[in-house]
């Protein structure tokens, strides 16, 4: 048993952790409701949920920022092992 338990909406973390400006292209959707519209293009411009590198990204901005503010937050720094 664990001391302590938490609960979260995972897809809500992950538009949470924003990508770098120059792999917004590499995040493009097009899209059209039907094929009479004309295409519309979206950037996603955070970690998209669902998607294979979700996971990985999600923890390991977790992790660096565990050790970015290690001295200000030692207790949480603590958890991250």
């Amino acid at each position: 048993m664990h001391m302590y338990a938490m609960t979260a909406d995972i897809s809500k973390m992950y538009q949470q952790i924003r990508v770098y400006s120059e792999d917004y292209d590499l995040q493009r959707i097009l899209w059209r409701r039907s094929s009479d519209e004309p295409l519309k293009q979206y950037q996603l411009m955070t970690v998209t949920y669902g998607t294979s590198p979700a996971s990985f990204l999600s923890t390991r901005c977790l992790n660096q920022l565990a050790s970015e503010e290690a001295s200000s937050y030692p207790l949480a720094a603590e958890v991250k092992s």
